[in-house]
């Protein structure tokens, strides 16, 4: 019989150094060399920066996943920021239970009980400054899209944390991984 904390590898996908930085601090995470990605693993953990973008997302997801494939209990998790509508908070943490794209939904179907606020989220190919009725990314569609081909979606979660409200002339780096940093508890409470 295998031990679980050695059997299950957490796949963490953030799109920028800013959202990442705290986690690979907390998890104690080094640079891997060597590979097309900003790449950070320890025994369980693998983190991977995207960069900006649906196309970015998808390649880097695809490629983490194909260097090492996930198994049966295994956790993909995205970590990130989002612009939202003024019924969210700044610095609030939503978990994601739907992503559109183009008309197109997909629905992650990780299953934990949480204190923490519902949402759809829009993916989208531009910086917003307009008002949307949702929270909107650039990296979540392309993230659940190419890893749909590895894992089941109960295996994904999506963690996205407000960081304006259509305003990305207030969103700067700092600010980014202190609103990351405020929620290590959190995110590490979800992918247990």
């Amino acid at each position: 019989m295998r031990c679980v904390y050695n059997a299950v590898m957490r796949y963490i996908i953030c799109a920028f150094k800013g959202e990442a930085h705290p986690l690979i601090n907390h998890f104690n995470l080094t640079r891997t060399t060597g590979f097309a990605y900003p790449l950070y693993q320890n025994e369980n953990t693998l983190l991977i920066i995207t960069h900006m973008g649906y196309e970015n997302a998808l390649m880097a997801t695809s490629a983490l996943l194909g260097y090492r494939p996930p198994e049966p209990d295994d956790l993909l998790i995205n970590v990130g920021i989002c612009a939202a509508p003024k019924s969210f908070e700044i610095g609030e943490l939503i978990v994601i239970h739907k992503i559109s794209y183009n008309a197109h939904d997909l629905y992650p179907m990780f299953l934990v009980k949480h204190p923490f606020m519902h949402s759809a989220l829009i993916s989208v190919d531009t910086v917003q400054s307009t008002m949307q009725s949702l929270p909107v990314d650039m990296e979540a569609h392309a993230i659940f899209k190419a890893s749909a081909r590895f894992m089941p979606s109960d295996q994904m979660l999506f963690i996205k944390i407000v960081s304006d409200h259509f305003d990305p002339k207030s969103v700067n780096k700092n600010a980014v991984t202190r609103s990351i940093q405020a929620h290590l508890s959190n995110i590490e409470m979800l992918m247990a």
